[in-house]
């Protein structure tokens, strides 16, 4: 049986038409992968986010520069619709609430403070690995803010973050 050569061009132009013809067909099924794959997903890319540090600096150096106008576009506009949260912030910084440590790892590099009740500037201290993690895990749970306020305490919000960070 002979071999025949396949013609690269060929392939690429019936890959092209197929994609273009059934776009909406790919994107369901690309959704619905990532929806069954989503944790494992998510784990590899922060392994390669972890294995490749200085790649991913750059490329996230390289986007924020790209698209500089946008981030600013969306910045502005969540400080429109969070008024609330920002002057919180403000008050956060301003005052001095947010502490010397991490009260997870007790690191003292970027800290953050996160807000439980913004209102009265109820919070913990946290690094914002900890803090990206928080907020990751009120999304995982489907814990509104209003309800991680009335349902979360601090010490909740501690053993929370220690069981899921490895």
């Amino acid at each position: 049986m002979v071999k025949r050569k396949r013609d690269k061009n060929k392939i690429r132009e019936y890959s092209k038409r197929y994609r273009e013809k059934n776009r909406e067909k790919i994107r369901i099924r690309g959704r619905e992968f990532y929806k069954k794959n989503k944790d494992k997903l998510i784990s590899k890319r922060l392994e390669w986010i972890n294995n490749n540090k200085e790649i991913f600096k750059e490329r996230d150096k390289i986007s924020r520069k790209k698209n500089k106008k946008h981030i600013l576009e969306h910045q502005r506009e969540w400080r429109k619709n969070n008024r609330e949260k920002v002057n919180a912030h403000k008050r956060a910084n301003w005052n001095g609430l947010r502490g010397d440590e991490c009260l997870v790892c007790k690191t003292k590099e970027s800290l953050c403070f996160h807000h439980t009740d913004y209102k009265k500037d109820i919070g913990i201290t946290l690094c914002s690995a900890h803090h990206r993690k928080i907020h990751s895990l009120m999304l995982k749970f489907n814990i509104n803010e209003k309800q991680a306020i009335e349902n979360i305490n601090e010490k909740q919000a501690i053993e929370m973050i220690k069981g899921d960070i490895k």
